[in-house]
């Protein structure tokens, strides 16, 4: 497993954009597979997404198109995150395939800034749903008003369902935002 906080081919340019060429369905040119996230811009809304500790809406401050996910907590606490999860709709990863998540975060405006954010990348059981496999997460980073891009990359080696979450810290009333979310498989 390897955890990047923004892989060096995709990094930001220094107006917050991504370095790297996309097509309309996120894809990059030097990627292997198309984007297995069913639901990566939020344009028709947060279908297929599920919050945890927290609730979920549409914000017009996007990084791409006209939309993003508003994730925010309904909590409060030091040690407890609340995140956006994708509910396990990417479907079933292959064993022995490596996969990379990348998304957009950033503040939500005039919301209280959580705690530092971090992108994870799991499989977890199809049987159970909520036993965990395989699992990796991106350092975490402290969120502001510019959107960052995180990434991370897991090697599968156990049978399980796809899942991408982004989860922060909580402090109540805290909200960020979610963005072009990519799930590719890369080997």
């Amino acid at each position: 497993m390897r955890t990047d906080s923004a892989d060096a081919a995709d990094a930001p340019d220094a107006a917050g954009d991504d370095a790297g060429a996309h097509d309309a369905a996120g894809d990059s040119a030097d990627d292997a597979g198309p984007n297995l996230e069913p639901n990566a811009t939020f344009e028709t809304g947060a279908d297929g997404w599920i919050a945890l500790q927290g609730t979920l809406a549409v914000s017009a401050t996007a990084h791409g198109g006209a939309k993003s996910m508003r994730v925010c907590t309904n909590v409060a606490g030091t040690t407890t995150n609340f995140s956006g999860d994708d509910n396990l709709s990417p479907g079933s990863a292959i064993i022995g395939a490596s996969y990379r998540a990348r998304a957009w975060v950033r503040t939500d405006p005039g919301a209280i800034v959580p705690g530092p954010l971090q992108l994870g990348l799991r499989t977890v059981n199809e049987d159970v749903g909520s036993v965990v496999k395989d699992s990796t997460l991106s350092t975490p980073v402290a969120l502001d008003a510019t959107w960052r891009q995180l990434g991370v990359t897991l090697d599968v080696t156990e049978r399980g369902l796809l899942n991408v979450t982004a989860s922060a810290m909580t402090a109540l009333g805290a909200c960020f935002l979610l963005d072009d979310v990519a799930l590719q498989r890369i080997r």
